[in-house]
């Protein structure tokens, strides 16, 4: 529009040789070359830099914090937009939507730090490879645009959202001590060793034999009893490639990684197994032990590998719960099976997963009746 009547208002001055149609035509060309010269030249010595980004889940804001530097002496910058460039073939846009950031005013020699607060979409890697700062200031007629290249990672965990009731007394039903004694003194049934008697001790933890055979009272120490452990193991009919609708997939991982924060709540030492992917954690209790399997789980390809070679039995070490697609698998026989593709099945309320996984969802219950 603005151009339509710049060249409106030059054909009128030409024909009409109107001194007030040549001064708007002179106003107009003007405002593009003062939108373009006093906004594009203080771009030149600009500076945004990415602040170190921070691991978000799926369903949950993402916020990435941006530093913005205005190194020339005299012209501050103003009404910045800054956004996120996909690299090419990348899965940028399908895993997060990172929004964009907007700086008002920077003056000069000045930084300011703003956010752009999106959305994380669905689970894995993302490479976050350039930054793009535009502005239209002043007057709204050219966009200028300068890039940034800022090479980083971004890790979007599965979503632990709560899972039903009785499918976590079920698991925790089958939870066994797995035999090993715990590397810790207490009060169990393990023998943990001997030690000299210090006065207090109670009389029946005296170890009599050995106490006469060295002619000193010795008192015997115990092992705190081993905290339950639990295996969620992955099916390994999901390591088949095309074997299964990737949503599906999707949904199985939200279910292993929901369970394993409902069981290290509820105080059981969790570990993770896919065999098919080559992955396999050793069950731990607390925060950290969840962490850990949410990375896994992040960062799990479902793509075929080779089975771990020399592992012990899963089922002889604790309880174990199989995360399937579908039907249960045939050849296993572990506690407990979920089937991860069927939300209602696992999870306590299907509407706090993802939209990407409950939209899904939806729609497949609806086939039947259509």
């Amino acid at each position: 529009m603005y151009v339509a009547t710049s060249l409106f208002l030059a054909v009128g001055a030409f024909n009409s040789q109107n001194n007030l149609l040549y001064w708007s035509f002179g106003v107009a060309v003007c405002a593009v070359l003062v939108g373009g010269v006093v906004s594009g030249g203080s771009l030149m010595r600009l500076e945004v830099r990415r602040e170190p980004t921070q691991d978000a889940s799926a369903g949950d804001t993402l916020t990435l914090r941006y530093t913005v530097r205005n190194g020339h002496r005299l012209l501050p910058v103003m009404a910045l937009v800054i956004e996120e460039i996909s690299p090419i073939g990348s899965n940028h846009r399908r895993r997060i939507d990172p929004g964009c950031a907007v700086v008002a005013h920077c003056g000069p020699r000045e930084a300011v730090i703003v956010s752009a607060h999106g959305h994380a979409l669905t689970r894995g890697e993302v490479k976050l490879d350039r930054i793009r700062v535009t502005t239209s200031f002043p007057f709204g007629l050219v966009r200028k645009v300068i890039e940034f290249t800022h090479p980083d990672t971004l890790l979007v965990l599965p979503p632990v959202v709560r899972v039903r009731r009785e499918l976590v007394r079920g698991v925790q039903a089958g939870a066994r001590l797995d035999g090993r004694a715990s590397t810790q003194t207490g009060v169990g049934e393990e023998f943990y060793g001997l030690r000299s008697y210090t006065p207090g001790d109670p009389m029946h933890r005296i170890a009599w034999r050995r106490s006469a055979a060295l002619g000193t009272l010795l008192v015997r120490q115990t092992s705190l009893p081993a905290e339950p452990r639990v295996w969620i193991e992955l099916d390994p009919r999901m390591g088949v490639e095309g074997a299964h609708e990737p949503v599906d997939v999707e949904r199985a991982i939200a279910a292993a990684a929901a369970l394993a924060g409902a069981l290290i709540e509820s105080g059981r030492a969790v570990g993770l197994r896919a065999s098919w992917a080559g992955l396999w954690l050793t069950p731990g209790p607390g925060r950290v032990s969840l962490a850990r399997i949410l990375v896994a789980l992040a960062r799990l390809n479902p793509a075929p590998a080779g089975a771990l070679p020399g592992r012990p039995s899963l089922h002889a070490s604790g309880a174990s719960v199989l995360v399937s697609i579908g039907s249960p698998s045939p050849t296993h026989a572990p506690n407990t099976q979920v089937d991860g593709s069927d939300i209602a099945s696992w999870a306590a309320d299907p509407s706090t997963l993802p939209a990407a996984l409950a939209a899904a969802h939806a729609c497949r219950r609806r086939e039947p009746a259509a």
